[in-house]
């Protein structure tokens, strides 16, 4: 996409623009992880009320869908499904996410049938945004989440 439009071959708008950010966030990603995220079940495991748009958004949110919108030149990016954190958010977030102890967590506030699996579920997939958060930590990146 980048290359056609260096051409000129293709004319420029708005639903071109958004497939040129997503492809320069794609081709300028040091890391592309994909997790798994429970989020309701995280939030009833932490105790949080999942907030309903950005500037309401509980830590977890923050980390899954970004503190900030993903904005350039004043276009929002998938302001519903993108977002980021900067240096400062990384760092804040890592370390909230560093006192939580999955091998804590039990079922007693999970109401489906299913809460044993949904528990385990949740702890497998846990650690690995926790090493997400530290790793950019440690090498300096920000963090863009965008949901698909």
């Amino acid at each position: 996409m980048v290359q056609r439009l260096a051409l000129g071959s293709v004319p420029f708008g708005r639903d071109l623009w958004r497939l040129l950010v997503g492809e320069v966030i794609l081709l300028a990603a040091a890391e592309m992880p994909e997790l798994e995220t429970p989020t309701d079940t995280l939030a009833v495991l932490l105790h949080l009320q999942l907030g309903e748009d950005r500037p309401a958004f509980s830590s977890l949110q923050q980390c899954l869908r970004g503190s900030r919108d993903l904005v350039f030149g004043g276009g929002y990016y998938r302001p519903d499904h993108a977002g980021w954190n900067d240096s400062a958010d990384v760092l804040r977030l890592a370390g909230w996410l560093s006192q939580i102890q999955p091998a804590d967590w039990t079922t007693a506030h999970l109401t489906s049938a299913d809460a044993e699996d949904e528990l385990h579920f949740a702890q497998e997939w846990f650690p690995a945004l926790v090493e997400i958060y530290r790793r950019a930590v440690e090498r300096g990146y920000v963090i863009v989440c965008e949901q698909l």
